[in-house]
């Protein structure tokens, strides 16, 4: 496995809020990501239907260079493929979309909602659907409970709760169209690139040691 000189968002943002213009920066490239996962092929060119199933802070790896990494393939379907695994549920409960909680065949649109998840937690420190049980968390996701995304910035709202949407059909067709948008979103920001991103890492790292 490739060893990455800094940590995971989970761990770091525990000690060092990201700021929203780093947020939108590492959404757009998990998406840039994704839809090279999505879009795999095989020798003979045929779909490959990769989903993630998984994207969460903590599988999001960021490096002292700046990089972003989307980590543990362990439970990635292709969905292709026969599923061996019949309905069971696979992931992290608080970003899994419906779909994935009533065990129903994925798309890649299940990883357009579980980084939807992953970008208002970065963005406003709690994640969307939470509830005071992972039950009711759960029970939030499947009822379509329209999170309230009022601390930010209007674009970064409507592009989020597209992402969140409770029908696959009704997010983005893509997760090269929800790149594009969070590129939309980030002109209203202030300007960053990944050497800002490796300097927050680097001064992230040295107060999660301490």
């Amino acid at each position: 496995m490739e060893w990455i000189d800094g940590g995971d968002l989970d761990t770091l943002t525990r000690a060092r809020p990201l700021p929203l213009p780093l947020v939108l920066l590492v959404a757009e490239e998990l998406a840039l990501g994704l839809d090279y996962l999505h879009r795999a092929t095989d020798d003979r060119g045929l779909p490959l239907g990769l989903v993630h199933r998984d994207v969460s802070p903590s599988n999001v790896l960021v490096s002292r260079a700046g990089e972003v990494k989307l980590a543990d393939f362990g439970i990635a379907k292709a969905t292709a493929l026969a599923d061996l695994t019949g309905g069971t549920r696979k992931g992290k409960y608080a970003y899994m979309s419906p779909e994935q909680l009533a065990g129903e065949p994925l798309t890649g649109a299940s990883d357009q909602f579980a980084l939807g998840v992953t970008l208002v937690e970065l963005a406003t420190g709690v994640r969307p659907f939470d509830g005071e049980t992972p039950l009711a968390t759960m029970e939030n996701v499947r009822r379509g409970v329209r999170p309230d995304l009022a601390a930010l910035p209007e674009a970064v709202a409507v592009l989020a709760l597209r992402a969140l949407a409770p029908d696959p059909a009704d997010r983005f067709p893509s997760a090269e169209e929800l790149r594009r948008a969070i590129a939309d979103a980030r002109r209203d920001q202030p300007p960053v690139a990944l050497p800002d991103l490796a300097a927050w890492v680097a001064a992230a790292l040295p107060s999660q040691r301490q």
